[in-house]
């Protein structure tokens, strides 16, 4: 929603907004218009330790995963992250080029702090079905790595109406590009393609 909003206009921007404040402070406005549902809520007790320590474990893990997207962001440099090497480094003008040559582009823009980016490449992209059938169809896949907030990637991204990510974008000769969902899965892109 963030992503949506960050790339229209003010207004809506500002709508968006207000309504994630008006979200969260909801609560708090109810508690204060009707004093008597607190006892509607949780008595303090063990369980507020326990979930203390469980929030304090989350952060570390948070700050570790954090810790590793900045190591990567300062060695590695490819641009390219996937584990697969049929995927080559994202270059926006090479697209018609391909596309001249009839060979369909697959675009995938991800990041290695974006946690949908990773689970739709672990789950989904990387699905034997799914390489199998970019390989019969004999696309280019194109990675691009948004980590360091690359300023092309970043125009690319507002080209299509998008200032977050993850977001891909299929590609196929004579026909518009076919943008796809944030969240992956084998079946939604198995139709596409």
């Amino acid at each position: 929603a963030m992503g949506f909003a960050l790339a229209q206009e003010a207004p809506v921007i500002f709508l968006t907004f207000a309504a994630v404040g008006l979200g969260m402070g909801l609560p708090y406005l109810a508690l204060a218009t009707f004093p008597g549902s607190v006892r509607f809520l949780p008595k303090p007790g063990v369980w507020m330790i326990t979930l203390k320590k469980f929030l304090a474990l989350l952060l570390v893990a948070t700050a570790a995963w954090l810790g590793w997207v900045l190591y990567q962001q300062q060695h590695d440099k490819t641009g390219v992250t996937a584990s697969s090497s049929a995927w080559i480094r994202f270059d926006e003008a090479s697209i018609a080029g391909y596309l001249k040559e009839g060979k369909p582009v697959f675009v995938d823009v991800t990041a290695d702090w974006c946690v949908t980016c990773k689970y739709n490449e672990r789950f989904v992209l990387s699905d034997a079905q799914i390489m199998s059938k970019f390989a019969e169809r004999g696309a280019v896949l194109m990675k691009a790595d948004w980590t360091s907030r690359d300023a092309a990637i970043g125009t690319y991204l507002m080209k299509h109406g998008r200032a977050g990510i993850p977001f891909y974008a299929y590609y196929q000769p004579d026909r518009d590009p076919v943008i796809l969902s944030e969240l992956l899965t084998v079946k939604g892109v198995l139709r596409i393609l």
